[in-house]
C-alpha cells in the first residue's frame, strides 16, 4: 500500500499533507508516505491479562488488569483537530482501543508498541480516559527490533476528567522504523495533565498535539530529543486556552549532532472566553559540532484575544559553553568526557521530571544509549 497512491475514496478523501503543509513543512512527510508498505492485517483476539497493555502490529494482545480495556468503534475523534493524518488514522482504524481508568493507579500504566514486520505499515489508535478525581501515570514506551523500513501512524485521544490528574511518559528509542503520531489532549475543568516525551531515535519521528483546556485546566509539557546521523525528529502542539484561568507550560530540549534535523513547533491560542489564563512556552537546542548539514526549526507562536492574561515565549540555539568546557578539563577531566558531562546536565533537568524513580532510569538508560553511540 502506497499511501499517495492509494484512491482517494478509499481514504475517506482525506488530503494527505505535503512538504507545503505547514506543520510537516521541515518534515518531508513525501518521503514517508510514498513507500509501498503491506498493511499490518490488525486482528480481533483474546488478549492476554497481564500488568501491562501490549499491542503488536496494530493488534491488542495484551491487557492490564488494572484498567478497563475494550476494543470499540471510532468516532472519528476531534473534527477540528489541524492534522489530516490524525482523520486518517481514526478512518484506517476498524477498532480503537480504549482505556478508561475509573481510580487511582499506584503504579505506572505500561503501554508497549511492538512491530515484527518489515516494510509494514500500521495504524491504531488509543483512547485514553481518567475519570473525576482519579490519578494516573501513563508510561508509553517501543520495541522495533524485530522489524525494519515499517511506519507507524497512531495517536491518543487523551481525556482527564474534571479533577483528574495524568502523567504521561513516552520513551521513544527508534533506529529503523519511522513513527507519525496525531494525538488530541482534552483537559476538563480543574484537570491536570503532565505531558513528558523523550525521543532518542535516529529515523523520521514526528509528534502532533492539538490540546484543549477548559476551565481552570493545567498542562504542564516537556520535550527532550537527542537527534543524530540523518534523523529528523519533531513536535507540534497546538494548545488551545479555552477556559477562563487555564494554565498550559511547555519546555522543549533538543540536543543535535552529525547532519540532523529537529521540529519544535508551538502554537498557543488564547481564546476570547480564556480570560486570567496564563501561557509559556520556551524551547532550548543544543548544536554539537560544526556540522553544516544540522537543522533546528524552531517556531513560537502566540494567538491571543484577550488581554486579561500572563503570556511569554522564547526560543534559543547554542554549542556546548566554552568557559564550563575549560573548567571541567583543568579539573582534570578530558575532553570527550567533559562534553558528555556537560550534555548530560543539559538533559537531565527533563528526565529528573519524571516522577517515578524506576522510570527515570529507564529513560536514562535510552539516552545514554543514543548519548555514547558513535
Amino acid at each position: 500500500m502506497n499511501l499517495l497512491e492509494t484512491p482517494t475514496q478509499t481514504l475517506n478523501n482525506i488530503v494527505l499533507p505535503t512538504n507545503k503543509t505547514e506543520h510537516y513543512r521541515h518534515f518531508n512527510i513525501k518521503s514517508v508516505l510514498d513507500q509501498n508498505l503491506t498493511q499490518a492485517d490488525v486482528q480481533e483476539i483474546e488478549p492476554k491479562v497481564s500488568n501491562s497493555i501490549e499491542i503488536t502490529n496494530g493488534t491488542l494482545t495484551q491487557i492490564s488488569e488494572n484498567v478497563v480495556v475494550t476494543l470499540e468503534e471510532s468516532s472519528g475523534g476531534n473534527e477540528n483537530h489541524f492534522d489530516s493524518l490524525y482523520k486518517l488514522s481514526h478512518h484506517l482504524s476498524k477498532k480503537i482501543v480504549s482505556i478508561k481508568v475509573t481510580s487511582s493507579l499506584e503504579e505506572p500504566l505500561k503501554i508497549l508498541h511492538k512491530i515484527t514486520e518489515d516494510s509494514a505499515l500500521v495504524v491504531y489508535r488509543i483512547k485514553i480516559e481518567v475519570a473525576e478525581n482519579v490519578s494516573a501515570s501513563v508510561f508509553e514506551e517501543f520495541d522495533f527490533s524485530n522489524a525494519s523500513n515499517s511506519l507507524l501512524i497512531y495517536g491518543y485521544d487523551l481525556k482527564a476528567d474534571a479533577y483528574a490528574n495524568l502523567e504521561f511518559v513516552r520513551d521513544q528509542k527508534n533506529f529503523v522504523n519511522n513513527v507519525i503520531g496525531s494525538h488530541q489532549v482534552d483537559i476538563e475543568k480543574n484537570g491536570n495533565v503532565e505531558l513528558k516525551t523523550f525521543d532518542f531515535s535516529i529515523m523520521k519521528n514526528i509528534h502532533m498535539y492539538n490540546i484543549d483546556l477548559a476551565e481552570y485546566a493545567n498542562l504542564d509539557s516537556s520535550h527532550l530529543v537527542y537527534s543524530k546521523e540523518n534523523a529528523t525528529l519533531g513536535n507540534v502542539l497546538y494548545v488551545n486556552h479555552i477556559g477562563k484561568h487555564s494554565v498550559s507550560k511547555q519546555t522543549a530540549k533538543y540536543i543535535l549532532g552529525d547532519s540532523a534535523h529537529a521540529i519544535f513547533d508551538g502554537k498557543i491560542r488564547v481564546e476570547n472566553s480564556a480570560a486570567y489564563s496564563s501561557a509559556k512556552q520556551n524551547s532550548k537546542s543544543l548544536i554539537l559540532g560544526n556540522k553544516a548539514g544540522v537543522r533546528m526549526y524552531a517556531k513560537p507562536q502566540l494567538e491571543i484575544f484577550i488581554d486579561e492574561l500572563e503570556a511569554s515565549h522564547g526560543s534559543s540555539s547554542g554549542q556546548l559553553d566554552n568557559k564550563q568546557l575549560f573548567y571541567l578539563k583543568s579539573r582534570g577531566i578530558n575532553e570527550t568526557e567533559a562534553k558528555k558531562m556537560l550534555i548530560l546536565a543539559f538533559a537531565n533537568e527533563l528526565i529528573y521530571k519524571v516522577k517515578d524513580e524506576a522510570l527515570q532510569e529507564k529513560i536514562q538508560e535510552s539516552f545514554n544509549e543514543v548519548h555514547t553511540k558513535g
